[in-house]
């Protein structure tokens, strides 16, 4: 909330919706009295984004006057908005590390975010299957939103996706979705799920750490596998060697699941006893 100032919009939104799905019926129907309810709903959003665009300033996205001509192909407010929705699952591949941390300079082992992709679909797709219709329409609503709004700030910018807005903007969004996604299941995670996702997150997260640590020592322009250690720069004189630092966090992350997957095993033998 303190770091990014669109924060607090995302908290707000986000809190409705934890809020909703807690009292939401258990079935949704598509009667007349959603559908005039969603009407009149309909304007109201319309006369706050009228309030905020007046205050802030106003952006037409349809009609920005900037031009921008690059490589004799000009590109215009509507050809942007084209081209950055067509790119809009770039933009989400940068949540599993499509993109690099921090900044552009960094650059993650594809091996990262095809891990991280596969953990994702496996945890949310069966959070999602276990969910009631509501729940999959809340997380349906949520993410649609979050993505007009990466569209919207890609285009107020004036700006191709890939180029100035960044992922890690989105992301707190982007956990708070999925998250609501996952506790609102029927069903318990089963082990091997719980199993799979743990290995996946596991390599993903040393190898990201790994590829981090090597852009900040030797240099991207050296092969994986070897040592952090050599060459050390100059200000990596202190505390434990580079090589020390990445087993240690891989250990750390690899603890986490260990200890879950131990919890999770002690609950079941309890259950089985009662």
């Amino acid at each position: 909330n303190s770091s990014r100032y669109e924060g607090k919009y995302v908290l707000l939104l986000l809190g409705a919706a934890v809020i909703y799905s807690e009292f939401a019926p258990k079935s949704f129907r598509l009667t007349k009295k959603s559908v005039l309810i969603g009407s009149a709903v309909l304007p109201v959003i319309y006369l706050i984004y009228n309030y905020f665009a007046d205050v802030y300033g106003r952006v037409n996205i349809f009609d920005d006057p900037r031009v921008e001509v690059s490589e004799g192909i000009t590109t215009t407010a509507n050809n942007l908005l084209v081209q950055n929705f067509f790119n809009l699952p770039r933009f989400v591949m940068g949540f599993f590390g499509g993109w690099g941390l921090g900044w552009f300079e960094l650059e993650l082992t594809h091996t990262v975010w095809l891990f991280t992709l596969q953990a994702f679909l496996l945890t949310t797709v069966f959070a999602l299957r276990k969910s009631s219709n509501i729940h999959r329409l809340i997380f349906g609503g949520l993410f649609t939103i979050m993505c007009i709004a990466i569209l919207y700030a890609n285009q107020q910018t004036f700006s191709k996706v890939g180029n100035v807005i960044q992922p890690r903007y989105f992301l707190p969004f982007f956990l708070g979705i999925v998250i609501i996604a996952a506790a609102n299941k029927t069903a318990r995670f089963p082990n091997s799920l719980v199993l799979t996702v743990a290995i996946l997150a596991t390599i993903s997260n040393s190898i990201a750490l790994r590829d981090t640590i090597r852009r900040y020592t030797t240099g991207q322009d050296v092969f994986i596998s070897k040592s952090l250690n050599n060459p050390l720069e100059w200000w990596w004189q202190f505390g434990p060697a580079p090589e020390t630092v990445w087993l240690i966090g891989s250990l750390a992350f690899a603890m986490l699941f260990a200890v879950v997957i131990y919890e999770r095993k002690l609950e079941s033998a309890e259950t089985a006893s009662i």
